[in-house]
């Protein structure tokens, strides 16, 4: 309530969307038909729901649309590298611990590309104890230093 002053509310119909239907009459667009989309559902002959183009090429955008990069969030992550004994096998070429570490530099690039706000820090586990190698840095050629010096080391 707004004392001793008077409000005017006008409501002016002019600047309400008009439509056209099929038949070409002019109205509003709570004159016309009410859609149903739920009437236009088909089943194949298993019972299943058939699926239109227009429904796979929005659920096709929909996909696209949740690989955009959110480049506003600020993430601060730890990578835990395994220096076990077990990381030492050959089973993949070169080593599993050679791979790690070239999975690990291409990541950081990515991660780095990604969210270019975020922190990465990496700890090192090896004889049932955890090292710090870095903490949170927002550098990702840092990173791949030490990365390298782990691979060469």
């Amino acid at each position: 309530f707004f004392f001793g002053s008077h409000v005017h509310v006008t409501c002016d119909m002019a600047s309400r969307k008009r439509t056209r239907d099929e038949d070409g009459v002019d109205g509003y667009a709570w004159e016309g038909e009410m859609e149903r989309p739920w009437e236009n559902i088909e089943e194949d002959d298993r019972g299943h729901l058939k699926t239109h183009k227009a429904l796979q090429d929005r659920r096709h955008a929909d996909a696209e649309d949740e690989r955009v990069v959110r480049r506003g969030v600020i993430r601060y992550i730890y990578v835990v590298l395994d220096f076990s004994e077990g990381s030492q096998e050959k089973d993949v070429h070169p080593s599993r611990h050679a791979l790690m570490l070239e999975t690990l530099y291409d990541f950081i690039h990515d991660f780095f590309d990604q969210n270019p706000l975020s922190q990465m820090g990496l700890i090192l586990t090896r004889d049932s104890a955890a090292e710090k190698l870095a903490p949170f840095l927002s550098d990702p050629a840092a990173l791949q230093n030490i990365v390298e010096e782990l691979y060469l080391g």
